[in-house]
């Protein structure tokens, strides 16, 4: 499936590098309260070790998004952060940088896989994101009756699942019937 980029700005996705880690932790660190900023051996260790899911979104070389995905099994992944600096806020670079995680993880996996996340019970704009992600990719997005413990005060976050949509014809059907 090609999706063609919602952002109107010229934006280059690629995979994070170890030489990228002070400019990862300078962007989170723009994306309060909704992400939390992490000592830089942490970036290090997902540019090293996780870096084919962890990516990087720059315009005109400069840093203007990340998203960092952890594999925890052999087709499932968690994905622990993606931040958009204020400036491309609203601009499509947080849907590139999701397509085009998505993108690798189903070259890689086909239909077979899932991506977990928590969200911020008060970040309307990603969950948002995330609706228009699932429909755009024909994903299910589930929220997980599993409960997130509070980790910061006044924070409250639920867990969430995504897969691809097993069933796609049956799925396309029924929102057929459902629009006529």
């Amino acid at each position: 499936m090609t999706i063609h980029s919602l952002c109107p700005f010229n934006i280059d996705i690629r995979n994070a590098r170890p030489d990228d880690i002070h400019n990862i932790g300078a962007l989170v660190q723009t994306c309060g309260p909704y992400l939390s900023h992490h000592q830089p051996y942490l970036y290090f260790i997902y540019t090293r070790y996780y870096f084919d899911t962890c990516l990087v979104a720059t315009y005109h070389g400069s840093m203007i998004g990340w998203c960092s995905v952890l594999s925890v099994a052999r087709d499932r992944y968690y994905m622990h952060q993606l931040g958009i600096v204020p400036a491309f806020r609203g601009s499509g670079a947080a849907f590139d940088l999701f397509a085009n995680l998505l993108g690798r993880l189903r070259a890689r996996h086909g239909d077979d896989f899932s991506l977990e996340f928590t969200n911020d019970t008060r970040n309307g704009a990603v969950h948002r994101l995330n609706r228009k992600i699932a429909e755009t990719f024909c994903m299910e997005l589930q929220r997980l009756p599993d409960l997130v413990p509070c980790m910061e005060a006044g924070v409250t976050e639920e867990l969430y699942r995504m897969t691809p949509l097993r069933e796609l014809n049956v799925h396309l059907a029924d929102r057929l019937t459902v629009a006529a």
